[in-house]
């Protein structure tokens, strides 16, 4: 029942979002952090090349990093971010 393997594929919708709101990966990776130390007080230190990582899909964000990139983005974490 359980023994089946399937093979899940991960899809951002980060770039576009970004975009949408005139960003560029610097702009972002540091709207993410403003975000994080202002609003929720926490210490997050994002790399531009960190979010183009995200973005082409080399790089998975954890939860939180995923949470807040959908906060700054203006959406929600279903909309930017999918499993296949």
């Amino acid at each position: 029942m359980f023994n089946k393997k399937k093979n899940y594929s991960s899809r951002n919708n980060v770039k576009e979002y970004r975009e949408q709101l005139q960003l560029d990966q610097k702009g972002l990776a540091e709207k993410v952090e403003l975000l994080a130390k202002n609003k929720y007080n926490l210490n997050i230190r994002l790399y531009w090349k960190t979010v183009i990582a995200i973005e082409t899909g080399k790089y998975i964000p954890s939860l939180q990093l995923a949470m807040l990139l959908a906060v700054a983005l203006e959406s929600t974490v279903e909309d930017v971010f999918s499993i296949n």
